[in-house]
């Protein structure tokens, strides 16, 4: 029995997610129908959609929807290309929200919920109507801003920039740029402490990149520009 077939039989039941089917298993990915049923704004949205969670180190890693319902250029695909799928994956969140979230639980259908599900009745009605129910965090660099104006639970982005470059060089000891005159690590970065240390540098880098361009949809013309 190999690693993904023992971690399934733990910890992943076939029926564990009333909108999610599992057709098969295959080596670290996990095959399955997942069904949007769901009433916004008194609109009913109802499709199907086949998609294929990727397990890495036991955790659930990425999301894939396998027949191309979802246009590449739609922003809220990663353009990570998956080799063995050969599709990219889905942006389901930013990249520390979903770490931190996988540090507390390694849950099927909560995984599902919280990310997944949400992410295609979006998609599915921005498909039908022409724009998004709700627009979450912005894709790329800006996204991650947005995330940690909300995780740090501050608006002055000067010091959220002091913040992130305190991460990058590791002087969690010096005093927190908020201005409260204690050390970094006993006062804002406690905010962040459920994050993996890695994924949080690796976000501060990302932090100070620029955003490379991406198409956005036309509702007037009803075409990508």
């Amino acid at each position: 029995m190999n690693k993904i077939r023992k971690y399934y039989k733990n910890r992943i039941k076939p029926s564990e997610n009333k909108f999610f089917k599992i057709s098969r298993i295959l080596n670290n990915y996990i095959y399955g129908t997942l069904t949007i049923s769901h009433v916004f704004n008194k609109e009913y949205i109802f499709r199907k959609f086949e998609i294929c969670i990727k397990i890495y180190d036991n955790k659930f890693h990425s999301c894939y929807e396998l027949n191309n319902e979802i246009p590449r250029e739609y922003h809220h695909h990663t353009g990570e290309e998956d080799i063995e799928l050969k599709t990219t994956s889905l942006c389901l969140g930013s990249n520390a929200e979903i770490k931190s979230f996988l540090e507390k639980t390694s849950n099927l259908s909560k995984f599902i919920d919280m990310f997944i599900i949400p992410y295609f009745f979006n998609f599915s009605y921005f498909d039908k109507f022409g724009e998004e129910m709700w627009s979450g965090y912005s894709h790329g660099r800006v996204g991650i801003k947005e995330y940690f104006f909300d995780k740090f639970n501050i608006i002055n982005e000067e010091i959220l920039i002091k913040i992130m470059e305190l991460i990058q060089k590791n002087k969690y000891y010096l005093n927190c740029p908020c201005g409260s005159k204690k050390a970094f690590d006993r006062c804002h970065y406690l905010f962040v402490k459920d994050i993996p240390i890695k994924i949080l540098k690796n976000d501060s880098f990302k932090f100070f990149k620029e955003d490379t361009f991406k198409k956005k949809w036309s509702t007037k013309n009803k075409i990508w520009k």
